[in-house]
């Protein structure tokens, strides 16, 4: 098989996993999966941030390592990364300009615009992103400003920002020390909307609520804009720990909450499963589970709720709510949460047309939405190139005729006798012209 020489190479940085994933893109933009590799973050990412630089490297190290190997030999030269965390926020910026009477919305006034509010510094805070604009023309809302006359023009962004390690950490764990570039960084909860949310989803409104390990992130959007974007510090890890109390060592907790974990209590129900305690095998009543997870359950959701309702939109959202991550397949989730909200809930789908047929089984992963949506939004060739080395531009060597081993006083005499000569020529002519 050739070596592959064109792909993108994304990586999702999350708290339980470390995911890389590497696809090809058709003509018309369709993801075709190349490799999928996979390391455990535990250790040195708590709740979407890198904490400890020199094991997240090491790692990232070993995972790209796992995924040339997939590449037939082709070494990747850059990544495209995601951001996440529990300090990630949106705020709102708002920048006007006077343009005068008969002033035109030009392309150039909008990326001015744009510009000062990629600029703005928030006290203690980086602007990750800057996105959703809404614009107004002496006072009244236009969703297509350009082209149009105007007084006073206002652009009011949602700014994406979070504390400024998110982004330094990132860049000295996988530039400095792994010394692979990154071709770019993307906000993790956005990219992933783009590829779970349709437009209409986002033109009715809805919410996108991810339930991670070690954070839960909510995205409201509204007539196609993000409107607000929270990440709260509590994920389902918690609920792994919640049952590991019920003497139970991390991996088979984690083992019981994917494969017997209800977000719902049932106290009558009698059934009880065989599990290997930290005092050997015995029996676990599933009711007895069902009531420690559905206590944490209910703490997280109660935040999720608390943080919708203060969103001005929240009573407006015909798309519902829509669950994704690996928390969000606890049985009865949806039920319970609708219950509570209020609201539609359904499970989150990739939209079609982003991932061709044949790597389908990438997507069901609900671990790999993220990393999808960064190779989605990624757009440069990753792939190491050789470079042919340029030919050095040598200056032309000038050639001096110096004579060699001549007399000094000879060549003294020669230069006075060609000295005499010039000047009786020029004496005669003179004489001559007269």
């Amino acid at each position: 098989m050739a070596a592959y020489t064109n792909f993108i190479a994304a990586i999702d940085l999350g708290t339980s996993h470390i995911i890389g994933m590497v696809g090809e893109k058709s003509p018309s933009g369709i993801l075709s999966i190349v490799a999928e590799e996979k390391e455990i973050s535990e250790g040195c990412i708590k709740r979407g941030y890198i904490y400890n630089v020199e094991e997240t490297a090491m790692r990232v190290k070993r995972l790209i390592r796992k995924l040339e190997t997939k590449l037939q030999g082709t070494k990747i030269e850059q990544v495209y990364v995601g951001i996440g965390g529990q300090s990630l926020h949106t705020i709102d910026y708002t920048v006007s300009k006077i343009l005068g009477g008969k002033g035109t919305v030009s392309e150039e006034v909008l990326s001015e615009l744009e510009q000062d509010a990629h600029e703005y510094r928030p006290d203690t805070l980086d602007v990750l992103s800057v996105v959703s604009p809404t614009y107004m023309l002496d006072g009244n809302i236009e969703f297509d400003p350009l082209g149009h006359t105007c007084n006073r023009l206002e652009a009011i962004y949602k700014l994406v920002v979070g504390r400024p390690s998110l982004r330094l950490n990132l860049m000295k764990a996988i530039e400095e020390k792994c010394k692979i570039k990154i071709a770019g960084m993307f906000i993790s909860p956005l990219v992933q909307a783009d590829v779970l949310l349709s437009g209409e989803d986002k033109k009715l409104g809805c919410a996108l609520v991810c339930f991670g390990a070690g954070v839960t992130s909510l995205a409201v959007y509204k007539n196609g804009k993000l409107i607000n974007l929270i990440v709260i510090p509590l994920g389902c890890n918690l609920i792994t720990r919640d049952i590991m109390s019920l003497e139970l060592n991390d991996s088979e907790a984690e083992r019981i909450k994917r494969n017997y974990a209800s977000a719902r209590a049932d106290k009558k129900n009698k059934t009880s499963i065989q599990v290997n305690f930290l005092n050997g095998e015995g029996k676990l009543s599933l009711s007895k589970l069902d009531i420690v997870v559905e206590a944490r359950m209910k703490e997280i959701l109660e935040n999720v709720y608390a943080r919708l309702k203060d969103v001005a939109v929240a009573d407006s959202l015909e798309a519902g709510i829509i669950i994704c991550g690996g928390g969000a397949y606890l049985k009865y989730l949806p039920e319970v949460m609708q219950n509570r909200f209020g609201m539609n809930v359904r499970y989150a789908e990739i939209c079609n047309g982003i991932v061709e047929e044949e790597s389908l089984s990438f997507v069901r992963n609900p671990e790999n939405t993220v990393v999808i949506g960064l190779l989605n939004s990624g757009t440069e060739n990753c792939a190491f190139e050789e470079k042919e080395p340029e030919e050095e531009k040598k200056e032309p060597v000038k050639v001096v005729n110096t004579p060699v081993n001549e007399n000094p006083q000879i060549t003294k005499d020669k230069k006075k006798g060609i000295i005499r000569r010039g000047f009786d020529s020029i004496m005669n002519n003179i004489f001559e012209d007269e």
